[in-house]
């Protein structure tokens, strides 16, 4: 708190830090200056965020004509500017604003156009032809058991249904068997075959595919078999996407240069996000273990990308100014190569609250980054509030900041004789942190995946610095192999001897008897009792409850 007084008291005088840090009596200063502000001033941007999300649930549930919304919103706005000296009217009135908000970008979000392809397309597959401009970086699919496929985003911007091309709008994402045409981003592209809706779920409880491609605005699927046509009319990137995709495309080039089968999908994987070529039996084996988080691109590696960077630059002699701003720059580019996916972008903007912190010589205060960042990305697509990935991201991060403490004092007592005192104090902290994060998110997991992983405890304990290891080497040598490229083919021994180890943990920490077990749907009162009893636990000691 005074290092924070003191930076923010700097420009006001040499006195003005040393009174924020040592107060004067009450006795010695004016009534208004003993007036305690209320406590969501220190973290304006939670009740902020907390109405938005609010809005966002109020308008996917109860259908809301937007002037109802946008004349409450008003009326919200006007209270403010007369309620000022009461403070309950004025959170409540800037409640409802923000509610309103987060309502009104809902509407906007999930608003369907007449001419919006998810009218037009029909209930059973219908042939169709489709021009639009693709929209992503198109990929390649391998599976076993059927032909190649392309698969691709496209903005649709005429259809042909009925012998006539009409205006259309949407995004449709297009599976091309066999693709005869290349086809990247930015392309003008004309495509025959057949349209359908994304299909709901087949059995209870399987992964709603539907729901996470309407996230991202997509409802319509397209078929194009061998036999359909596919026409390149032109090609209309961006500066920057071609930037981004090129720098992609190279990263590739020599991962799958110096490295084969297995090892080259792992290093994908794990430093790009590119999944799709891992073995199924893999998979189940980092899923059972608790430890696909460590696979995927997330929040783990951009803080070790972050904090790569910050040694970086001090090695270099950068001063502080330059070297948050490199960070920050390092971090967009980070997050822009592996494709802005979600969990990546969601720790980037996190990282740059903090970094803009550390910047204005500020502490950070960790309600309100986690406020800040839930709020950029709702507002930029609501619809990620129902992503799994976002309720976890937020809830491990919130479980680290409720539980940590708790468990690490638990712990400490059964840690503190082993020698050395590092391995100790490694241990307290990750079993703590493990153990934060399980007991905060196990009936979630248990919710979306239906399975609960005890050995969990372990596997990150282990696994945490192998893989560490493994993204910070592999992301330096693959950054220097841009420039150099045989580096990456000297440096793979090396990264293919950390896999082989990460590969044999994890299979046979899937070996482990009750290591892991399937479960069924938890139902709503059991979540809700759950969360109950451990927001009561954590609220006994403040409210003195015995």
């Amino acid at each position: 708190i005074c290092a924070s007084a003191r930076a923010d008291q700097a420009s006001q005088g040499p006195g003005s830090a040393h009174a924020a840090c040592h107060p004067e009596p009450p006795s010695t200063r004016s009534e208004a200056s003993v007036r305690v502000r209320p406590g969501c001033f220190a973290v304006p941007l939670v009740p902020v965020t907390l109405a938005f999300l609010s809005g966002i649930l109020l308008a996917t549930r109860v259908p809301c004509p937007w002037p109802a919304v946008v004349a409450a919103g008003v009326i919200g706005a006007c209270l403010t500017l007369f309620t000022k000296r009461s403070f309950v009217a004025s959170l409540v009135s800037i409640v409802v604003v923000w509610t309103c908000v987060g309502a009104l970008r809902t509407i906007h979000w999930t608003f369907e156009s007449p001419a919006d392809i998810a009218r037009q397309v029909s209930a059973e597959p219908s042939p169709v032809a489709v021009h639009g401009i693709i929209v992503n970086d198109p990929a390649e699919i391998f599976s076993p058991n059927e032909p190649l496929k392309q698969v691709g985003v496209i903005a649709v911007r005429h259809v042909r249904l009925n012998g006539a091309w009409e205006p259309a709008e949407g995004l449709v994402r297009a599976r091309l068997q066999q693709p005869r045409v290349e086809l990247a981003h930015g392309d003008d592209v004309l495509l025959e075959g057949q349209w359908s809706p994304v299909p709901p779920p087949g059995n209870p409880g399987q992964y709603d595919w539907r729901a996470a491609l309407a996230r991202q605005r997509i409802r319509v699927l397209l078929a194009v078999a061998p036999s359909d046509g596919v026409v390149r009319l032109g090609h209309r990137p961006s500066w920057w996407a071609s930037l981004v995709i090129g720098a992609r495309h190279r990263l590739e080039a020599r991962i799958d240069g110096a490295f084969a089968g297995l090892d080259a999908a792992l290093i994908r994987s794990f430093i790009l996000g590119q999944r799709a070529l891992l073995p199924e039996e893999l998979k189940s084996a980092f899923i059972e273990t608790g430890t696909m988080h460590l696979v995927v691109v997330s929040g783990f590696n951009v803080a070790l990308i972050g904090l790569m960077l910050d040694l970086a630059l001090r090695l270099l002699g950068c001063p502080r100014g330059w070297r948050l701003a490199g960070t920050a720059a390092g971090l967009l580019g980070y997050c822009a190569i592996t494709g802005m996916q979600p969990p990546v972008l969601r720790a980037t903007l996190m990282a740059w609250v903090v970094l803009g912190a550390a910047w204005m010589g500020r502490l950070v205060n960790w309600p309100n980054t986690l406020a800040a960042s839930a709020l950029v990305i709702l507002c930029w697509n609501p619809m990620q509030l129902f992503d799994p990935g976002f309720q976890l991201s937020f809830g491990a991060v919130l479980s680290l900041l409720l539980l940590m403490d708790p468990a690490r004092r638990m712990i400490e007592p059964w840690t503190a004789g082993i020698a050395p005192g590092w391995l100790g104090r490694y241990l307290a902290i990750g079993l703590a942190s493990t153990l934060a994060v399980w007991v905060g998110l196990w009936p979630m997991l248990a919710w979306y995946f239906h399975l609960i992983s005890p050995v969990s405890l372990i596997a990150n304990l282990i696994l945490v610095p192998l893989v560490s290891v493994l993204v910070s080497l592999g992301t330096s040598v693959l950054a220097a192999g841009l420039l150099v490229p045989p580096l990456v083919h000297l440096a793979a021994p090396a990264l293919e001897q950390v896999m082989d180890l990460i590969i044999s943990v994890v299979r046979l920490l899937q070996q482990v008897p009750l290591g892991s077990w399937w479960v069924g749907h938890p139902s709503w009162t059991v979540m809700a009792g759950y969360y109950a009893l451990l927001a009561l636990t954590l609220l006994a000691r403040p409210l003195r409850i015995t």
